[in-house]
C-alpha cells in the first residue's frame, strides 16, 4: 500500500470545479484547526453590579482557520519517499545545510512552492483566489482559502538556486451564500448588530431581524433614536434579544 499524500485541490477555471491538484512532498507532523466565537457583555450587564445578572450575548462565529506547515527539499533531485520528513528535517541541522555542494540532479525547489503562493493570487476566471479543499488520503480535512503563507529558505546551491523550504500556510473557512444564510443568527432571542441601509425603516428591520415589525419599538429604545423616521445609512443599530 502505498503512502497517503496531502493533497490540496483548488478551483481553476470554474466556482466550486475543483480541478487543480497538487501533493505534498513530505506529510506534515502536525494539523491545527482553530474556531473562535465573540461574545459581547450587554449593555445591562455593564450596568449592573450584581455578578450574577451579568450576561454574555453572542455577537460573531467566526471562520474555522486550518494551519499546516509544509517541507520541500529538492537537494537530492525529486524527493526520495524512503527519507521521509524526519530524515530530512535532520539533514538541514547538518552542516550540509551551511555550505552545501552544488549537486547534479538538485533542482529550484521554486517549483513547488510558487504554485501554493499562487492559491493567494487574484484569478481572472474566478474574479477571487481560488477556494481549495484538503484531505490525506480517504479522510477529508478542510475547505477554504489560502489567507497566510510564509516562506522560508535554509538551503542553496553554489549560484543561489534554493533548495530546501519550508511554508506555513493557513487555511480560512470558505462559506458559500448558502452556507452563510443557514450560520445567521437570526433568532429573535439572540442579541446582535445590524447596519441601516438605504431606505430602511425599523418597522422593515425588526420584520427582517425579529420576524414582528411591531416590535421595532425595542430597536428604538435599545439605540436611543427619538424619531424612527430618521435613520442614517450606515449606522450600526444594537439588535437586542426579545424577552
Amino acid at each position: 500500500m502505498s503512502l497517503a499524500k496531502l493533497k490540496i485541490e483548488y478551483e481553476v477555471t470554474s466556482k466550486n470545479a475543483f480541478t487543480g491538484k497538487m501533493n505534498a512532498l513530505f506529510n506534515p507532523n502536525q494539523l491545527t484547526f482553530e474556531n473562535k466565537v465573540a461574545w459581547r457583555l450587554d449593555q445591562a450587564a455593564m450596568d449592573s453590579k450584581v455578578a450574577e445578572h451579568r450576561r454574555l450575548n453572542l455577537q460573531l462565529v467566526e471562520p474555522s482557520t486550518f494551519s499546516v506547515e509544509l517541507f520541500f527539499d529538492t537537494y537530492e533531485g525529486e524527493p526520495r519517499p524512503s527519507l521521509g520528513l524526519l530524515g530530512r528535517l535532520a539533514l538541514a541541522r547538518s552542516p550540509l545545510a551551511l555550505a552545501p555542494l552544488s549537486k547534479p540532479n538538485a533542482v529550484s525547489v521554486l517549483q513547488f512552492t510558487k504554485p501554493i503562493v499562487n492559491l493567494t493570487h487574484y484569478s481572472k476566471e474566478l474574479h477571487r483566489p481560488p477556494v481549495c479543499k484538503l484531505s490525506w488520503g480517504q479522510r477529508f480535512l478542510f475547505k477554504g482559502v489560502l489567507s497566510h503563507v510564509t516562506q522560508q529558505f535554509s538551503l542553496f546551491l553554489d549560484d543561489g538556486t534554493p533548495v530546501r523550504a519550508t511554508m506555513g500556510c493557513t487555511f480560512t473557512e470558505y462559506q458559500t451564500a448558502d452556507d452563510a444564510k443557514r450560520g445567521e443568527l437570526n433568532s429573535a432571542d439572540v442579541a446582535k448588530r445590524y447596519t441601516v441601509r438605504p431606505g430602511d425603516t425599523l418597522i422593515n428591520i425588526a420584520a427582517q431581524v425579529y420576524g414582528d415589525s411591531s416590535s421595532w419599538r425595542t430597536i428604538a429604545l435599545a439605540n436611543g433614536i427619538q424619531n424612527p423616521r430618521k435613520l442614517e445609512p450606515g449606522r450600526v443599530l444594537e439588535i437586542p434579544p426579545l424577552s
